[in-house]
């Protein structure tokens, strides 16, 4: 790289650094505690690690990372906030190498701007690591059939892994990038790709069959089809700005969506649209002076996990979240500048990045203010630490011991990250020696469950947590102990995303009827 190239990509990626600082302190929510030394470190770890539904690297890099540093809202999201800016490093090399310095400069800077990057840029997950290990391949690759060294050969060949072990769904890209090889280096340099692809399919191989017997046993209630509706949503609201400008609900139908919008903002899923039809007529037309191989992997890196995707639905039903598809960003924000920079006179192009860079501005303005409490890239970051917080002063004036908080996430490592001397009760048998006990009620019987506990602990208070992303299960708890004569309410604290209820035991819990 040119001094001109490294000193504007230091820029590009200071801005970027600018734009992931606001919320990479607010409070984690309970994926991200998965984590953390609650469960790395717990006795169930080797549980959490080898036999999740994601692949073990992430973990075990968190528990070498944790170690390290220590925990910490910013400290757990600075891997992925590193992972997030490794990524628009590569994708204005990327852009700039096969494309010119314009296209790099405005890859990078769409990447750096899109909701969607800066959401899993501060979060402590695997996905954004997944998309700097799959991306780092990729370009990897790219650089050891130019060069064809044997550093560029063992360092595809870690990245590769890395990859694969990180998420299950770096198969796809990584399928395309050694058939792309494949295709591109046949008759010559074989035998350190031969043995390059062996190495990563074994390893891919372990992973998919891992994650087949893991994915039979769980009940993915969050995942869902993905259907054509699910797909206009994602290349044109999620992918370019994380559906800020225009909300949708997940499982909501394009029709019932489109009857709540006002048709001006069908003009900006036409614009974004167009930006990508322009993009891919580009490379079409730079193919016949690049050649086929470079335009042919940028569109098959994009299009192979989609319409993959759309297929395996009909297999698995309950097979698609938005950011399990986000390893195509860096080919979908590629596409968006060759859109922009490619076809028609000066004055067009101007306008085309104009619009595109007002459209991200009022993006980032939804992400961070205007809808920052509604559902866009993905739910509201509940405030757990806030919750926490309020319960610890509350309880320093409540005499009964041990206190009872009963949360229906199914998640209570996250009260248990915030408050390290709460100890997770799940029955049965007596309650631990604890100021603060938490019971998870994520189960069918919650109601009847609460009350067995109550009648034997001969508790006079207890609190609910209720959450309002995904309520269900609290408003139906909620519900019954309002309707009952044995329960007062007696507090109500509101937090973002989570509400703290405390309630008053007047009399024995009434019967209950355990098939509820």
């Amino acid at each position: 790289m040119t001094y001109k190239s490294n000193y504007t990509l230091a820029w590009i990626l200071l801005f970027a650094l600018l734009l992931r600082l606001p919320g990479l302190g607010e409070s984690l929510w309970f994926d991200e505690t998965y984590y953390t030394s609650v469960v790395l470190r717990g006795s169930d770890w080797w549980q959490a690690t080898f036999h999740d539904v994601h692949p073990p690297l992430y973990p075990l890099l968190m528990l070498a990372w944790n170690s390290l540093v220590g925990e910490g809202e910013i400290r757990l999201r600075l891997p992925s906030l590193l992972a997030g800016l490794i990524t628009i490093a590569l994708g204005y090399r990327m852009g700039q190498a096969c494309f010119g310095h314009s296209v790099g400069c405005l890859t990078a800077l769409f990447m750096a701007c899109a909701p969607a990057h800066i959401w899993y840029s501060q979060e402590n997950k695997a996905n954004m690591t997944m998309v700097a290990f799959s991306t780092a391949a990729i370009w990897l690759g790219y650089c050891a059939y130019k060069a064809g060294s044997t550093r560029s050969w063992a360092c595809l060949a870690l990245c590769s892994a890395a990859a694969l072990c990180t998420h299950t769904f770096a198969v796809p890209a990584m399928a395309v990038l050694y058939g792309w090889l494949w295709w591109v280096c046949r008759g010559q340099r074989r035998r350190p790709l031969l043995w390059v692809t062996a190495s990563v399919a074994v390893s891919a191989g372990l992973v998919v069959a891992r994650q087949i017997g893991v994915v039979r046993e769980i009940q993915p209630g969050h995942l869902r089809p993905f259907t054509i509706d699910e797909m206009y949503k994602f290349l044109f609201c999620w992918l370019p700005h994380g559906s800020t400008l225009h909300s949708s609900e997940p499982g909501q139908s394009l029709a019932e969506w489109m009857t709540r919008l006002s048709p001006g903002w069908f003009l900006v899923d036409a614009f974004y649209g167009l930006l990508l039809l322009l993009g891919s007529l580009a490379l079409l037309r730079l193919a016949r002076s690049l050649g086929w191989e470079i335009p042919s992997l940028i569109l098959l890196l994009f299009w192979t996990p989609i319409l993959g995707s759309l297929i395996a639905t009909h297999f698995h039903p309950r097979f698609y979240l938005e950011r399990n598809l986000l390893e195509v960003f860096p080919f979908y924000a590629i596409l968006i500048a060759l859109g922009c920079l490619s076809g028609g006179s000066h004055a067009s192009k101007l306008s085309r990045v104009g619009l595109l860079a007002a459209l991200q501005l009022l993006a980032l303005g939804n992400l961070w203010w205007w809808k920052a409490e509604q559902w866009t890239v993905y739910k509201p970051n509940p405030n757990w630490r806030g919750l926490c917080r309020q319960l610890t002063q509350v309880l320093a004036s409540d005499p009964d011991r041990p206190a009872l908080l009963f949360e229906t996430t199914g998640y209570p490592q996250t009260v248990r990250f915030y408050l390290p001397d709460a100890l997770l009760f799940s029955g049965p048998g007596p309650l631990p020696p604890s100021p603060l006990v938490v019971i998870s009620l994520a189960q069918p019987d919650q109601y009847s469950r609460l009350g067995e506990i109550l009648a034997a602990q001969k508790a006079r208070r207890f609190y609910v947590v209720h959450e309002l992303v995904w309520p269900q299960w609290s408003e139906e708890l909620l519900l019954r102990l309002r309707g009952e004569s044995g329960y007062q309410e007696e507090g109500l604290w509101i937090f973002k995303g989570l509400r703290l209820h405390r309630f008053r035991l007047l009399h024995a819990p009434p019967e209950t009827d355990k098939n509820h």
